[in-house]
Order: structure tokens, then C-alpha cells, then sequence
């Protein structure tokens, strides 16, 4: 029967640091301890499921080879050797394991052909070159699950996030502090999707180069609208008033001072129909209206 041996953890290691695997549990049960002449020799099984490289010598017949990080291999023990000695050469970044694990079959055990590498889960970092790849699926795992995160060396914190629940952040770095430019949030207390563009800095700048479509209107809850010429930061549409010859206080709903206001007449009358508004009086509330007969008329006031 094969014999399992006991792994080593690696997660403390460091580069230069030296450890051992131990086959003593395998050979006392007569493995490499035989080494009759000519009899066929036993084979440890390594699979290096961490981030580190290691150098791998046989303690007694000094046999050496690399052992690469995520790699799996086969070696050939002789008398004597009844420890495998490493020495770490590199580490890859943030491995989620981080285990040597060994398997010796004893001389005439018949040894199953080793598995197609491939998917030790190494976190790998640097420049990856990827020709082949056509697609990068994460699929069954609990919603907000991250799939893909990166952060630069002078960030605090991730610079882009994108999850499975569809939440996606990206920042950018600028003198020092990172800004969030681009946020989607999925599922929020209000029970809809936010899209945030330029958030975290004042002055952002969201270009579009065609058509924005919005097809159930724009809020605006702050700010304004920066036309070609000017701005608009409220707009609110009044009336229709009965007005008179005698100046009169109306609503007119904006909420602030008028910059200016639009007067129109309403009704089919062939008589001339003009009105004026005092810009001399005007509250956050009302305006005073006056018109040269009894007239029909709305408005709109306009904060620039």
C-alpha cells in the first residue's frame, strides 16, 4: 500500500530558509532500507501545492533537482536516503496553500501515472501572458464572491474589485490617495442598482461621446447642468395664474431666488396679452406678477 507521508506547511518559510520531509515512516516498513542489487528502487511522489520553488536533495544518495512552485513529480530514493532536504529559492505571493505533500511506493508497487498539472490553486503574481484563454468562468460559489482584485504597491486598498454578485469598483491613485472613478452596487437598501461615476474627488469629469438616453428622466440632487455657455442648477414651472393690472404675489415654486423668469400666456383671446415680474422683490417663494388686463398666464423660473 502506498504510504502517505506527514506533509510540511510552508506558509512560514522564507526565501533561503532549509526544511526536511521525513520517509522514515515509509522506509522502516521496508522501503529504501532493502537496497538489494538489482532490485527495482522505490518512488516518492511530490506534489508542491505552495508558492515556493525549492531545491530537493536526497539526504544520502545526494540526487538534486528543482522542485517548482505548483509542481508535481516523481523522485527515486536509494539506500540510505530517509529524508528529503529543501532549500526555498523563491515565493509566489499570497498562495492559498501552502503544503509539501509526499507519497512513497515501496520497490515493486505498482505506481499510477502522475495527473495532468494544472490546477494547483497558486496565487501567482507579475505579468501572466495569456494566448489561449477564450474565457475566465468563477461559477457556484457564494454570492459576492470576489473573481477578480488587484491593488498597486503604493494603494492602501484594492484599486478594482469585481464580484459575482455584479458590484465592481475601480479607483485610481492620485497624489497619494485613492479616488473611487467608477462603482456599480447591486442590491442596495433601496432596492435598486447604483451606477457611481467619478465619486470620492470634486471636479470629476464624466465625458460621453454620443448619445446619453435616460429613458425615465435625470435627478439632479445637487449642482447643476454646465451648458456650452452658462449653467442651470434648478428649474421649476408655475401657474396658470389669473393676473391683473394690480402688481400680485405668486408662488412660483423654486425653492430659491429666481435668476430670471418665463412668462407665457394661456387661452385663445385676440386682445394683447403682455405680463411683467418685479426682479426687485422676489423671495425664494413668490414673485410679483402684473399684467395689462385679465389674463391667463405660466411660468417658469430658472436658477442659473
Amino acid at each position: 500500500m502506498p504510504v502517505t507521508l506527514t506533509a510540511v506547511d510552508l506558509s512560514t518559510y522564507t526565501f533561503g530558509q532549509s526544511g526536511s520531509l521525513d520517509l522514515t515512516h515509509a522506509t522502516g516498513q521496508g522501503g529504501v532500507s532493502w537496497g538489494l542489487p538489482g532490485r527495482v528502487r522505490p518512488v516518492l511522489r511530490l506534489h508542491n501545492e505552495s508558492g515556493a520553488g525549492l531545491l530537493c536533495t536526497l539526504n544520502n544518495s545526494g540526487q538534486q533537482f528543482y522542485l517548482t512552485a505548483g509542481g508535481w513529480q516523481d523522485c527515486y530514493p536509494a539506500t540510505g536516503d530517509n529524508s528529503l532536504l529543501f532549500s526555498v529559492l523563491y515565493i509566489l505571493p499570497n498562495p492559498p496553500v501552502t503544503l509539501l505533500l509526499g507519497t512513497y511506493y515501496v520497490p515493486g508497487e505498482p505506481v499510477p501515472a502522475i495527473t495532468t498539472l494544472g490546477n494547483s490553486p497558486i496565487g501567482i503574481g507579475g505579468s501572466v501572458n495569456v494566448t489561449s484563454v477564450q474565457t475566465l468562468s468563477n461559477d457556484g460559489n457564494l454570492p459576492g464572491t470576489t473573481v477578480i482584485e488587484y491593488t498597486d504597491s503604493a494603494s492602501p486598498s484594492s484599486n478594482g474589485i469585481f464580484d459575482n454578485s455584479g458590484n465592481i469598483k475601480i479607483g485610481v491613485m492620485i497624489s497619494g490617495t485613492l479616488y473611487k472613478i467608477f462603482q456599480t452596487i447591486s442590491n442596495p437598501p433601496a432596492g435598486s442598482t447604483e451606477v457611481l461615476l467619478g465619486t470620492g474627488q470634486n471636479n470629476n469629469i464624466v465625458e460621453a461621446r454620443s448619445i446619453i438616453q435616460a429613458d425615465e428622466g435625470i435627478s439632479i440632487t445637487a449642482g447643476g447642468i454646465a451648458l456650452t455657455t452658462g449653467s442651470i442648477s434648478k428649474v421649476s414651472f408655475f401657474g396658470p395664474y389669473t393676473l391683473s393690472t394690480t402688481a400680485t404675489f405668486y408662488n412660483h415654486n423654486l425653492g430659491v431666488i429666481p435668476d430670471f423668469i418665463i412668462l407665457t400666456c394661456v387661452g385663445t383671446s385676440s386682445t394683447a396679452e403682455m405680463a411683467k415680474y418685479d426682479d426687485t422683490t422676489m423671495t425664494s417663494s413668490q414673485v410679483s406678477l402684473v399684467s395689462n388686463g385679465a389674463f391667463k398666464f405660466r411660468g417658469m423660473a430658472i436658477k442659473k
